[in-house]
């Protein structure tokens, strides 16, 4: 049986790039995969693109597509959530109702929560893929067919990171434009952490919005952008790595994929508990989960404060990475989900 994969946008997005592009190579192993490579970049980039262009990417975009699902007709399709669900709302109907082709739809943000039509995309497509416990547990109610994917990292890529006693401490966030405003959330602790220890703070990721940046006394801040060659180098500088999050529904549906990425690196990873941080992390054991300014504050300075306990929840954080979220293991869990539920295909 093929597996045809349609990704949201190219490479350069973290979404597609670990989500579809990453998993298809090691989904290799076990089924004849293909990636109808969408010409949509990063959305920092296609932001800026004109309408014009816009639509003639969108409509390459939909002939590539369009060609593989007439032509393959006993193939699995993959279809990644799109940028207009409108979009994919009309795509999924028409080869699902009108063909009747099998449809995988995968899922790692609560787009439910801003657009209903979602939830017949969800109704009608064979099987979902849930990126958080949150959004499987509402897809549920449209889907029996609703498997837990987590967004996942190959842990072979990456060497873990040895903690020593230093005098500046390095506390780093990584981000988009948009999340810029979760910052705010630690704030105050910065600031009071600023009075008695010395320690800097690395953001990477505020790509254009540094206005929309907290201003924190007492703290050096180093303000970088996002970019994907430099993306994992930026992370390994971290001392400590955070993750904000306001207690929403929006949030609670997010993968928690930053928090994995200091985790892998053996960067202990302090964030707020809210969705899929609490079962991602064993607050005190291979992480800290932080529900007030206070719980922010004590956390990290126990970690600013002790190079080894930076160095047991650092292995202790990788050895949760390895064990239930590398991606040669999902890529195998993957490949048994689609070979189960679809098994009689040639």
């Amino acid at each position: 049986m093929k597996i045809i994969f349609f990704p949201q946008r190219s490479v350069q997005e973290a979404s597609s790039r670990y989500r579809v592009y990453y998993l298809a190579e090691k989904l290799q192993n076990y089924l004849d995969v293909e990636i109808v490579g969408s010409p949509l970049g990063h959305s920092l980039y296609y932001a800026k693109y004109n309408v014009y262009k816009k639509i003639l990417l969108n409509i390459s975009n939909n002939l590539k597509m369009f060609s593989k699902l007439l032509d393959h007709k006993h193939s699995i399709f993959v279809f990644q959530r799109g940028e207009w669900q409108k979009g994919r709302f009309f795509q999924i109907c028409f080869f699902k109702k009108l063909l009747n082709r099998n449809i995988i739809f995968d899922l790692d943000d609560a787009i439910f929560l801003r657009n209903k039509k979602v939830d017949e995309i969800l109704a009608l497509c064979n099987i979902v893929f849930a990126g958080s416990h949150f959004i499987r547990d509402y897809v549920q109610m449209f889907n029996d067919n609703v498997y837990l994917i987590p967004t996942c990292i190959d842990t072979k890529r990456y060497k873990i990171k040895e903690h020593v006693e230093k005098s500046k401490i390095s506390i780093g966030w990584i981000g988009s434009p948009s999340t810029v405003k979760y910052l705010n959330l630690i704030k105050d602790p910065l600031e009071r952490l600023g009075d008695s220890h010395n320690i800097k703070f690395v953001v990477v990721g505020a790509n254009k919005a540094e206005n929309k940046l907290p201003k924190i006394r007492n703290v050096n801040m180093e303000i970088k952008d996002w970019k994907l060659e430099t993306e994992w180098d930026e992370i390994k500088s971290f001392d400590i790595g955070v993750m904000p999050l306001f207690n929403g529904d929006w949030e609670r549906g997010k993968c928690a994929f930053k928090a994995m990425q200091y985790m892998v690196l053996g960067i202990p990873a302090v964030c707020s508990s809210v969705g899929e941080a609490n079962h991602l992390i064993n607050s005190g054991n291979n992480g800290f989960l932080c529900a007030d300014e206070k719980e922010w504050e004590s956390s990290l300075e126990g970690l600013i404060s002790d190079h080894k306990l930076r160095n047991k929840i650092g292995h202790n954080g990788r050895n949760k990475i390895e064990e239930e979220y590398d991606i040669s293991k999902t890529a195998k869990k993957v490949s048994n989900i689609i070979k189960s539920e679809f098994g009689g295909i040639p």
